[in-house]
């Protein structure tokens, strides 16, 4: 009987972000429009890469991932 192996994708050529994530002020305090940006940003980054992939498990990660970021954001919200 024939063995299968099955090969893990290999995660470390994934394509760089479309575009790169707001500027980070020098100061240790960012300002909330500075942090919705990002947060923004992040969540896009997400969704791209949910998009992209083929692994169903993955995506459902991806999309779980954004979501708990969108709550973690509105909780934090002033």
């Amino acid at each position: 009987m024939e063995h299968s192996s099955h090969t893990p994708p290999d995660h470390s050529a994934h394509t760089p972000p479309a575009y790169a994530p707001p500027e980070v002020p020098p100061s240790s305090r960012s300002t909330p429009a500075e942090r919705k940006a990002r947060t923004d940003w992040l969540v896009t980054e997400l969704r791209r890469l949910a998009a992209s992939t083929d692994n169903p498990h993955e995506q459902a990660n991806l999309h779980r991932s954004a979501d708990s970021l969108i709550r973690l954001a509105t909780a934090f919200r002033p």
